[in-house]
């Protein structure tokens, strides 16, 4: 589904989310509203608890809130039958997840393979190919016949990764996708990110601890106890692809306390490192 670039492909509003019951009762989510656009790579920061993954997974249509809404390339998928949306997810969603989810039987390209024939209705040889070349961008062109029991971890995760760009998803969602990776294998995946989002117009969401991250997203979303923070706009934008009105605007203005709470472009690396 085309979305222009003026309208937000993702749009969350009131989202509240709690776990457990009674006196063990916590809070993860309360009250956070969000708006993602297409072309757009967003990295979600925060400390560990503060609700970064519970939002990705309502965004994403994993985690039914609690309370609040999430419209999707324009529809609310909390207001689909369970079919609906598990069709949904396999046409338009893309997931990176931490704990990779491949299966054991499969080799490195019968992973991405899968996505295309069953996912994308490709013809043998068509999902074989492009399998095969996402692996080799991938750095995996040796890795290709190894099954995830055979895999390093770092393999594993790349694995998963292009088993996520194999389908070229409209909406892609990835949970520290460069968690296992040493960082000149881990900007290489950030750059695949971003190029989705710049070259097919994808909405990137990318929660993840790692400050390197911050120079290549469009906007920086900063999560704290279950609430938006700040987002912040490293190149000085909006974060709205194609918004000529607004792209000047500076990140101070979209952040509370501005610049004496040092959320400022010139400490944004420092400020976010310090709270990730």
């Amino acid at each position: 589904m085309a979305m222009s670039p003026q309208k937000s492909s993702l749009e969350g509003r009131d989202l509240r989310r709690s776990f457990g019951q009674g006196s063990m009762r916590s809070t993860a989510l309360a009250g956070v509203s969000i708006d993602l656009y297409p072309g757009q790579f967003s990295l979600m920061m925060g400390p560990s608890g503060s609700g970064k993954s519970t939002l990705l997974a309502i965004l994403s249509g994993l985690l039914r809130p609690d309370h609040g809404t999430v419209h999707s390339l324009g529809q609310n998928i909390w207001a689909m039958s369970e079919r609906q949306a598990e069709g949904f997810r396999l046409r338009h969603v893309g997931f990176i997840f931490q704990g990779y989810n491949l299966f054991g039987a499969f080799n490195a390209v019968q992973q991405l393979e899968l996505v295309g024939r069953w996912g994308m209705n490709m013809g043998y040889w068509e999902a074989r190919k492009k399998a095969r070349n996402i692996l080799d961008m991938l750095g995996l062109s040796k890795k290709k016949h190894l099954r995830p029991a055979e895999m390093s971890g770092g393999e594993k995760q790349r694995v998963a990764i292009g088993r996520a760009l194999m389908k070229e998803p409209e909406l892609l969602f990835a949970d520290e996708p460069t968690s296992a990776l040493d960082w000149g294998t881990g900007e290489q995946v950030i750059e695949l990110l971003r190029g989705a989002a710049r070259e097919r117009g994808a909405t990137v969401l990318c929660v993840a601890h790692d400050s390197r991250i911050i120079p290549f997203a469009d906007q920086v979303i900063h999560l704290e106890d279950g609430q938006l923070k700040g987002v912040v706009y490293p190149d000085g934008k909006s974060g709205r692809p194609d918004r000529e009105d607004e792209r000047s605007h500076s990140s101070k203005s979209v952040l509370p306390g501005g610049e004496d709470e040092g959320w400022n472009k010139g400490k944004l690396g420092g400020r976010l490192n310090r709270t990730a």
